[in-house]
């Protein structure tokens, strides 16, 4: 059963991307899967007032938190033996997740959808169906799922 030999997950940080990530999990136990995370700096939350040295260093303080928050989550699923790899990416989020998807052949991205709150509504809500529209592989939308 090689139905799901790679799977993307783009984590954002939230607690729905969390619950995305268990459900990856999940499948990739069953499968054998190899799992990808990553997560994108999207350049929009960048465009401010700033001058081209506090873009760049901005950018670059974004890019290591992602980078260090991804190193944790590498970590954390390694010591459950999983085979996982984590890439830190910068633009448009849909975008990239697509067109990272492709790079790695994968045969399925897990996304939750409908958070709203802060870098959430990027990847979740609107981000996870544009995802959903402009990919060619499957994607599995999560649902949110209604705290009680």
């Amino acid at each position: 059963a090689d139905m799901f030999r790679r799977i993307l997950i783009p984590l954002d940080g939230s607690e729905l991307a969390e619950k995305a990530l268990k459900q990856a999990l999940e499948i990739a136990k069953s499968y054998g899967s190899i799992l990808h995370l990553t997560r994108v700096v999207p350049l929009i939350d960048l465009c401010g007032e700033y001058s081209s040295v506090a873009f760049i260093e901005r950018l670059e303080k974004m890019r290591n938190r992602s980078q260090n928050y991804l190193n944790r989550k590498l970590d954390e699923l390694r010591s459950e033996q999983l085979r996982v790899d984590a890439t830190v990416l910068i633009g448009n989020p849909a975008i990239r997740v697509v067109e990272l998807a492709e790079e790695r052949e994968v045969d399925l991205i897990v996304v939750s959808s409908h958070g709203r709150t802060g870098l959430a509504r990027w990847y979740f809500g609107s981000t996870a169906e544009d995802i959903a529209r402009r990919s060619s592989l499957p994607v599995l939308l999560l649902p949110q799922m209604r705290k009680k």
